[in-house]
Parts: structure tokens; C-alpha cells; sequence
């Protein structure tokens, strides 16, 4: 358990921004995963960096953005896998939940995510142990797959993903209006394979879209990307590999995080050449995250 001072679940004004009691209460769980997450992959050697506004809390604040609710890592992919490996043997960890498209069935997101517990309402025994945080909290754990150095395989490979993902990402919208299986025909034609028209459809869609995103290896590039970021808009969203050769551990609130030796070239690719002023901007999901679950519970309880 992390070793808080006595104020720390106090409301808070930072930047101006009021961060609440249970917000509070949220960070420290989703410190306490990162802390069992970076412990794993220093146990293996596995490569692994904060992220987006983790990275960006860390060097500008840190700690969290304080209209931040959430922490991300990146991995380069060979250390993503083997960290899903370790994952599948529930012996090696008991104090979280894992989920992936390559641990759970039901997972359709290209990220995994290691989380205090996998539903609403939580066992009296769980929110005990994760400091009174009466929801699923979580943290995020996003692949870096290798752009080829062959431009006209990497643009093709690129294309194949972006057919592959936008029919996973519009799943019930396509089958809804009648055009998912002529997506699906078209997929089978481009890439030589057969889908099981069952349950698991849509999770066949994101495991392709991983297998196309994953074609390449280190030797065969000289960037790393995370590939739906490039096919949501961002194009440009690559990285050299030296910006990942060297790693540094940085304050973090009451942990430390690893950021790569290229941060301040990842941070003005993602954010501006003026990171380092703080100014809000939309988040990726509704704010806080526990909004839903709130309601959920208010309306069941």
C-alpha cells in the first residue's frame, strides 16, 4: 500500500481546477495498479513507458493533470505480448484483473487494461482494500507496433488496418443498417481468411486488426506508432526508436513512472510546442470516469 499523508483524500484546487475527494480516492487506485504493473514488467524486463497525459502529468506536473482521471502506459509491442502471456497465468497475479484480446472473450478494444475488479457493485472486501473506492477503476496499456521501412508495405498495411478496424470499431452500427457481412466478405477476399460467424465475430475483427497492426519487427523499422491513433487522424503520430533507447524514472505523486528518453519530442507531437502550459482540453471520455457506474448505482441501490 502506497504511504499517503494524512490530507492527501482532502479536496483539492491545482491549476485551479477542483479535484474532488473521490477523484483522489481514484488516482490512488489506479497508483496502486501501476504499481503492480511496473513491478511485473521489472520482474521480466519488459520495456514500458507512461503515456499521453501520464506522461504529460509526470514531466509538466508531477503527477496527475488535475483534470485528469486516468493513467496510461505504452509498451513496444514484443513486450505487450509477453506481458499478456504472463497475464494468462492467474497464478502470477491476484490483486487485479486483466483485461485483454488475449485474455478475455469478451475484450474489443485494441488496448488492454488491468483494472481493481471487473464489475459494479464491488465487493465490500475489494473497496475495503482499494482505499473505500466503491468503483471499477482501471489503467490502460497500449501497444507500439513497428512502422515498416518499405513505404509501399507500410501504406498497405496501413490501408488493411484501417478497413479491418473501422468494421470492429462500427460493429453494431454495420450490423444494424445490413452492411457487416459485405465488410466481412471483403476482409476475407483482402486477407485470405475465413471468419466464424458467431459470438466471438467481433473479437476476430480486433484480433485481425492486432495481427495486420503487428506485421513488422524492430530490425524492419526505424519508428514506432500506435496504429489507431495514425487511422483516427493522426498521421503523423510516429516515433523515432531512439526516443526509446534510454528510460528515466520521474515523481509521479506518491510513485514513480518510466518515461522514455524522447519525451519532450513525444509531448510536442501529441501536445504542442507549448506542453508545459497548462490549459484544458476535452478528454477521451466523460469526466470523472465513475460517472456511469455513480448512476448505475444510484438507480440499483
Amino acid at each position: 500500500m502506497l504511504e499517503l499523508d494524512d490530507n492527501y483524500f482532502k479536496e483539492e484546487e491545482r491549476c485551479g481546477f477542483k479535484i474532488s475527494s473521490m477523484m483522489k480516492r481514484a488516482w490512488v487506485v489506479e497508483m496502486e495498479l501501476a504499481c503492480e504493473l511496473l513491478d511485473i514488467c521489472n520482474q521480466y524486463g519488459l520495456r514500458i513507458y507512461a503515456s499521453w497525459g501520464t506522461l504529460l502529468g509526470a514531466v509538466r506536473h508531477k503527477g496527475f493533470i488535475p483534470w485528469d482521471d486516468d493513467i496510461d502506459f505504452d509498451m513496444p509491442r514484443e513486450d505487450y505480448m509477453k506481458l499478456l502471456d504472463i497475464f494468462k497465468n492467474k497464478d502470477i497475479y491476484t490483486d487485479f484483473y486483466v483485461s485483454s484480446l488475449y485474455t478475455e472473450g469478451t475484450h474489443c478494444q485494441p488496448s488492454a487494461a488491468i483494472m481493481n475488479y471487473n464489475k459494479v457493485p464491488l465487493p465490500l472486501e475489494i473497496q475495503n482494500k482499494f482505499y473505500n473506492f466503491p468503483y471499477v477503476a482501471g489503467i490502460d496499456i497500449n501497444p507500439m507496433d513497428y512502422v515498416p521501412r518499405d513505404k509501399e508495405f507500410a501504406e498497405t498495411q496501413l490501408l488493411v488496418y484501417g478497413i479491418i478496424y473501422d468494421v470492429a470499431q462500427r460493429y453494431e452500427e454495420l450490423s444494424k443498417n445490413g452492411e457487416l457481412e459485405s465488410r466481412l466478405v471483403k476482409i476475407e477476399d483482402i486477407c485470405k481468411t475465413k471468419f466464424i460467424r458467431d459470438n466471438t465475430l467481433k473479437q476476430q475483427l480486433w484480433r485481425m486488426s492486432d495481427n495486420i497492426a503487428m506485421l513488422s519487427n524492430r530490425e524492419e523499422s526505424d519508428y514506432l506508432c500506435e496504429m489507431g491513433r495514425r487511422i483516427r487522424g493522426q498521421m503523423n503520430y510516429i516515433m523515432p526508436l531512439e526516443w526509446f533507447d534510454e528510460t528515466e524514472w520521474v515523481p509521479f505523486e506518491y510513485i514513480k513512472v518510466p518515461v522514455p528518453k524522447g519525451y519532450d519530442g513525444i509531448l510536442r507531437l501529441n501536445y504542442g510546442e507549448e506542453y508545459m502550459k497548462p490549459r484544458r482540453t476535452g478528454a477521451a471520455h466523460s469526466y470523472p470516469f465513475y460517472k456511469k457506474q455513480q448512476e448505475y448505482l444510484e438507480q440499483h441501490t
